[in-house]
């Protein structure tokens, strides 16, 4: 899934350990974190700003709601998601999100 293809300004992830393997393969992509404690992303990249479109990264081995709802994004639409099989099994799967504000 392309950030610049859905127009996103930047990624977010639910948490923020997370964010730190997205971060080294995006490059110079930035990588918000939804659930921010004041964590370094927030230093590096700046807090989430709900007026401004980000691509969501779900992983299934973590359960996390979508941002959706007061002062958060009004949307999010699925994208797309990957699959990760071993031997038939699913071991884990992201999905992924264009959450946006109207």
């Amino acid at each position: 899934v392309s950030q610049s293809r859905y127009g996103a300004d930047g990624i977010a992830v639910p948490e923020w350990f997370l964010a730190s393997r997205l971060a080294w393969y995006a490059k110079d992509v930035p990588v918000k974190v939804i659930n921010s404690h004041d964590d370094q992303f927030n230093i590096w990249y700046g807090a989430v700003d709900y007026t401004r479109s980000l691509i969501l990264v779900k992983w299934s081995q973590i359960p996390s709601e979508l941002p959706i709802g007061n002062q958060r994004y009004t949307n999010c639409q699925y994208l797309d998601e990957l699959v990760i099989e071993n031997s038939f099994i699913q071991i884990s799967k992201f999905e992924y999100y264009i959450c946006r504000s109207n």
